[in-house]
């Protein structure tokens, strides 16, 4: 508890000596000029470089680039007469009329660019973004050239963007799971297992920036009752043929490789890209359970130590193209596939007494698993500009599939306590092949009204269809025998019908927007043990409202309800044992859970947020861990407990010290509440007040030379059952570039006080009592090289991808 006090004390400190330099930099506060700038017929200009000059003596007063939606904004504008001028490589400088600054914020009427033929002189203006950006409605890490995403995974990036935590694979937002993650823009319909395989397959270089949203739209799958996370992976703007090779070699316990490359080739009518990206690493945890079980007037103790060394590989493949029918319709086809080997040996000891630390006998434990898989997806997508007012149409299908088989060899001993065999041995082996297949369809419109209104709608159709089985053989007279009673087959499919419509009007300083989504759900359970059979059809409004009460200061209210449907994984009935002692089990009876999110957001000066939010969640989907009275064996397992409540308090300062140093520093406060009639025979009321804060810190020396540094902690929670612990952790990176910043090195050390790699939880229940210590391999060394080549001339314009919502919920058992 010192140490927690500490570092907030510290976190404090530095925030309020942030804020002193900062009052004493920053000019007098001004006013706000944006616009928007176009490519062609209703396609934004991305990342295109917007100059504001002052128009009396034409001096250069700023430079900015444009987000993907082609949106500018320049902030603390003194009064006066400016314009603007917009470039992007490939197309003719345009310029604005000369307009005006008076006593309010100012927007420019959208500009045009206009394709040129040869390059253009022009103003040279260097514009990075922050690696945090903060907006009413949603977070953004704009994770490209970080020093920090140097060698990292996507999971890595994710525990240190705010609010975020991953405990065991779980990711959580502002201490609430329940996380739905897309890329770009698309679910990819995995179980926690699998998504985190997925995430941690996928190198950090292959991102562009990944959005943090709380409280999204009926434009979205009504699925995550926490928010969303939208990765989105870096698209090329060039013409031409370009790309990037680049190679990372680390260090923890364990090594870590990882190579990719990208490759692009544009020209008018088409855009060709391909990328590639292979990982090698390995990683280990280790897990201490000390449990307790009374039956009766006799408690009996375990004592158990769990060593798992992991090792994977994979090979990551994303190829497509794009095809420029004409200036307002575009045709398109990506592929993409991942394939992943995985291998662990696990020792494992479980001392068991019956009194504390008690030696009486033990399960000694020696088991090997190997967990390939592959995931192939498909899209084809359709976009079309009906006219020149913004009227949209985007059609697209999906057809993605997963196929794993993990197998796992058990070799458990029976001993005394001096670890002497006092029987024979238990030997028996699993195979579990598991097939998804997922079809998506979908179509979105979209039509301005005027420039006051906007209507959204669309449809979305998808079908899963999934088999899985489980083989249990035993070991016997040297021959393996399959158990029945042990072996299992579960097919599951499951239909999700969906429309939705949102209204969007500005009513001067006030911006309105309802929505509602409908969601029909089928979905049929069948194993040899029941069948179970669902159909359902809920509605999801949303209500989100902004006013700007003065240039510095706006604020917004949202409300959304959503779902999260149980992964099909948590609905597969089998029992998977380790050990006599210890197992999971699935629950076909488990119910969707439902969540009321209310939000106010209060932004000022278009940079600092604070946000206060409750959520109430029924019938809430967590795991809990179970014993068995007979046995005295525990399982885990996921219940419907009967409500979480939570309230937070979120606050982002983003703070400039100097035009060289930048940090930006998020305190989030949360209360959760966990409430059942019955857990293990007894009532569950958990709940406890915590908080998560993080800083970043950012040294631009100069163009060529970056130093990132990036603290957090996390206090200790509730979760579920549990009661988690604290931990906290600090990284270091250096980026350097070189030849015109056609090559870069990248040095970063993650976890750089071996802090974050220790954690642990406890649960008291009715007769089981459990403390579970765990440490993996957190503190890493990585060097990085990059190699940027071919034509950086002349943009282009990429293409998103559209199915949405199942593959989050597969489970690879």
């Amino acid at each position: 508890m010192k140490s927690s006090v500490q570092f907030f004390n510290v976190f404090l400190f530095m925030a309020l000596i942030c804020a002193v330099f900062s009052s004493k930099a920053q000019n007098a506060a001004g006013f706000n000029i944006s616009g928007k700038v176009f490519k062609s017929l209703n396609t934004p200009a991305d990342y295109a470089t917007i100059s504001l000059f002052k128009a009396r003596d034409s001096s250069l007063i700023k430079g900015t680039l444009t987000n993907d939606q082609g949106v500018y904004v320049f902030d603390h504008i003194q009064p006066g007469t400016y314009y603007v001028i917009a470039t992007a490589m490939g197309y003719k400088k345009t310029v604005s009329d000369t307009v005006m600054l008076v006593l309010h914020d100012l927007r420019i009427l959208p500009l045009s660019l206009i394709e040129g033929t040869k390059q253009l002189k022009e103003v040279q203006i260097t514009a990075n973004r922050p690696l945090i950006e903060n907006k009413l409605d949603k977070t953004v890490l704009n994770v490209a050239n970080s020093p920090l995403a140097a060698g990292n995974n996507v999971l890595e990036i994710l525990q240190k963007a705010p609010g975020v935590s991953v405990d065991n694979d779980q990711i959580s937002l502002r201490g609430k799971a329940g996380v739905s993650i897309l890329i770009d823009g698309k679910q990819t319909y995995l179980s926690a297992d699998q998504l985190a395989a997925l995430l941690r397959s996928t190198q950090a270089s292959t991102i562009q920036t990944i959005e943090i949203i709380t409280n999204p739209s009926s434009k979205y799958d009504a699925a995550g009752s926490s928010g969303i996370i939208n990765i989105k992976l870096k698209k090329d703007q060039n013409y031409g043929t370009n790309g990037s090779l680049n190679f990372t070699q680390g260090y923890g316990i364990y090594h870590k490789t990882y190579a990719g490359m990208a490759i692009n080739h544009r020209e008018k009518y088409y855009n060709l890209f391909a990328g590639y990206n292979y990982g090698n690493w390995a990683n280990f945890r280790k897990l201490d359970f000390d449990r307790n079980v009374t039956t009766g007037a006799a408690t009996t103790y375990f004592n158990a130590a769990t060593y798992n060394l992991q090792q994977y590989q994979s090979h990551n493949l994303r190829a497509g193209m794009d095809f420029y029918l004409n200036k307002t319709n575009t045709l398109g086809f990506i592929a993409s596939g991942n394939i992943f080997k995985g291998k662990n040996e696990q020792n494992s000891t479980n001392y068991i007494g019956s009194v504390p630390s008690g030696r009486d006998s033990a399960v000694v434990g020696f088991n090997r698993g190997r967990s390939p898989y592959d995931y192939q997806a498909y899209n084809i997508n359709y976009k079309s500009v009906l006219d020149t007012s913004g009227t949209e149409l985007n059609v697209s299908f999906d057809y993605s599939r997963f196929n794993s088989t993990e197998t796992y060899d058990y070799n458990n001993r029976f001993t005394d306590g001096d670890l002497t065999n006092t029987r024979s041995p238990q030997i028996y082996q699993t195979q579990a092949p598991n097939h998804i297949n997922i079809y998506v369809g979908k179509i979105d419109f979209n039509h301005a009204f005027n420039k006051n209104i906007n209507l959204e709608a669309g449809l979305k159709s998808a079908l899963v269809k999934t088999a899985n089985r489980l083989i249990f053989d035993t070991l016997l007279q040297n021959n393996y025998v399959n158990d029945p009673r042990r072996s299992d087959n579960f097919r599951y499919t499951e239909s999700v019908s969906a429309a939705y419509v949102n209204l969007n009007s500005t009513f001067d300083k006030l911006s309105v927007q309802i929505g509602l989504r409908a969601e029909n759900t089928y979905s049929k359970g069948e194993s040899p043990a029941a069948t179970i059979k669902r159909n359902y059809l809920n509605l999801f409004p949303t209500v989100f409202l902004m006013e700007q009460l003065s240039p510095d200061h706006t604020i917004g209210f949202s409300y959304s309800r959503r779902i999260d449907r149980p992964n099909y994984g948590l609905l597969n009935p089998f029992i998977y044992f380790i050990d006599q002692y210890t197992y999971r089990q699935g629950n076909p009876y488990l119910k969707p859970q439902y969540t009321d999110s209310y939000e106010v957001n209060y932004l000022f000066k278009n940079r600092y947020t604070l946000s206060i939010g409750y959520r109430h969640t029924g019938d809430a989907i967590t795991t809990v861990i179970l014993n068995d009275p007979l046995t005295k064996a525990i399982f885990q397992k996921s219940e419907n407990l009967a409500s979480n409540n939570y309230y937070n308090i979120n606050l982002n300062a983003p703070i400039d010290i100097a035009n060289w140093w930048t940090t930006n520093n998020n305190i989030v406060f949360f209360y959760n509440r966990f409430k059942s009639p019955d857990i293990n025979g007894a009532s569950l009321n958990l709940s406890k007040l915590a908080y998560q804060a993080s800083s970043n810190q950012t040294f631009t020396f100069s163009q060529m030379t970056s130093v990132e540094l990036n603290a957090n902690y996390f206090s200790p929670a509730v979760q579920g059952i549990f009661n988690t612990g604290r931990y906290y952790g600090v990284d270091l990176g250096l980026n350097q570039f070189f030849f015109e910043k056609q090559f870069s090195i990248k040095l970063a050390v993650n976890d750089l006080f071996n802090t974050r790699g220790r954690q642990s939880s406890n649960s008291y229940q009715q007769g089981n009592n459990l403390k579970i210590r765990s440490a993996f391999d957190s503190r890493v060394g990585r060097l990085t090289l990059t190699y940027r080549f071919g034509n950086n001339k002349i943009k282009s314009s990429n293409k998103k991808t559209g199915s949405e919502t199942e593959e989050n919920r597969i489970n690879k058992n």
